[in-house]
């Protein structure tokens, strides 16, 4: 830390340590960016597998509004559920039993709301033009 920094003082704020320790605002920012990184290493393990077993496709993403606006989204990925149903049951398997295939359907659950999200915001901006 930089201690000569003028937002460094006495007056204001909340103090970061108490003696040698670590008050317990800092001590629950610690444990939440512990955790966040922890959450980081699965999620990268999990993407690095699905990788492993060719079950990630890419898609782009057109959407035209009721109002004749268009956009897009490129270089999006989404599980191929093809390839998930052709996978031997051994990797099957495994990724049932380390909780990553209900991730795999939640996923797959989301890419099957896309076109409910496109007409709610449809319906919100044919409401906000009339």
């Amino acid at each position: 830390m930089d201690d000569a920094y003028e937002g460094f003082n006495d007056d204001e704020g909340e103090s970061l340590f108490a003696g040698e320790e670590t008050t317990p605002l800092l001590q629950q920012a610690i444990d939440f960016l512990e955790e966040d990184q922890k959450h980081y290493l699965r999620t990268e393990a999990f993407v690095q597998r699905l990788r492993d077993n060719d079950l990630l496709m890419s898609f782009d993403a057109k959407v035209d509004m009721v109002d004749g606006q268009q956009f897009g989204l490129t270089g999006l990925l989404a599980i191929d559920e093809k390839k998930l149903l052709q996978m031997p049951d051994d990797k099957a398997l495994r990724l049932f039993r380390s909780g990553e295939l209900s991730w795999i359907y939640c996923q797959l659950m989301s890419m099957g709301n896309i076109g409910k999200m496109v007409d709610r915001i449809a319906a919100r901006v044919g409401a906000s033009a009339e």
